[in-house]
């Protein structure tokens, strides 16, 4: 039997990746608990992230938090200094629909 590696992230500034993550989520209009449920994780847990307070990330956490906001990964991460051209409008569902979509599938 196998064990699998879990990739985390420890050497990024989690207060720089957390104030990102809080930027997105505030253009999109969205609750920690949205984003949490969304991204398969408790809202604890994402407020943890969100305030700079978790001691890293894995990789899959990661790549489900871009997906719910719609965000590059790499400027969460601080690897460009800039959103890439993203705006809102296309993040976030227009007005009047709803903003319940179904979850990010677990990591297995």
């Amino acid at each position: 039997m196998s064990t699998a590696t879990v990739e985390v992230f420890t050497d990024v500034d989690m207060l720089k990746l957390g104030q990102r993550l809080y930027a997105a989520r505030l253009e999109c209009g969205l609750t920690q608990e949205t984003v949490a449920w969304r991204a398969n994780m408790t809202p604890n847990h994402y407020g943890l992230i969100e305030r700079g307070l978790a001691k890293g990330m894995r990789v899959h956490a990661l790549h489900a938090l871009c997906h719910v906001l719609r965000v590059d990964p790499n400027y969460v991460l601080g690897f460009v200094p800039h959103a890439p051209e993203w705006s809102p409008q296309l993040a976030c569902p227009p007005a009047g629909e709803s903003r319940l979509s179904p979850r990010v599938a677990p990591h297995r």
